[in-house]
């Protein structure tokens, strides 16, 4: 029983549910060009963070996938931080369609929901740092980002609206 839920949170973990949810966003949102942008964000928010730890593995200063050694942990969610922040402006500046750029950037505030709970980090394998299911209200906010503003700086994260 326990190998079959470890089976099921490899599939549903959302780095897993993400490299089918970035480039059916991307389709929607700006056909071929959408997909593109949709890996580039896949590689740099999802790739970097994995490839430290399988190179943490492979070099031995990472125990494993799940990183059950917690002070194994803050220097990957440094990483993983960063690979967000990084994969953001990349998107920004690059001009990604802006489903994507929203995407990414729910993607990124789940891992950061769940750091600024430091306790869960105790507790909980490092996988699942963005397995947190948006609230009503917080899905009816991004919902509206990802459908109606144009920008990354428009109106709906609360910042003036792009001119």
């Amino acid at each position: 029983m326990s190998k079959l839920a470890g089976w099921i949170s490899i599939l549903f973990d959302s780095s897993v549910l993400s490299l089918f949810v970035f480039p059916a966003i991307g389709w929607r949102a700006a056909g071929w060009a959408g997909v593109a942008w949709a890996f580039v964000a896949l590689l740099i928010l999802t790739g970097i963070p994995l490839a430290y730890i399988l190179i943490g593995i492979r070099s031995g200063w990472v125990s494993d996938m799940e990183l059950s050694k917690r002070e194994q942990r803050p220097r990957f969610i440094l990483v993983s931080f960063s690979s967000d922040l990084l994969g953001l402006l990349i998107l920004w500046l690059g001009g990604a369609p802006h489903q994507i750029w929203v995407l990414a950037l729910i993607y990124a505030s789940l891992g950061v929901d769940n750091v600024h709970n430091f306790e869960l980090l105790e507790d909980q394998p490092a996988h699942g740092r963005r397995e947190r299911f948006l609230g009503p209200a917080d899905s009816h906010i991004w919902a509206g980002c990802l459908v109606d503003a144009p920008k990354p700086a428009s109106g709906c994260l609360g910042a003036p609206a792009a001119a």
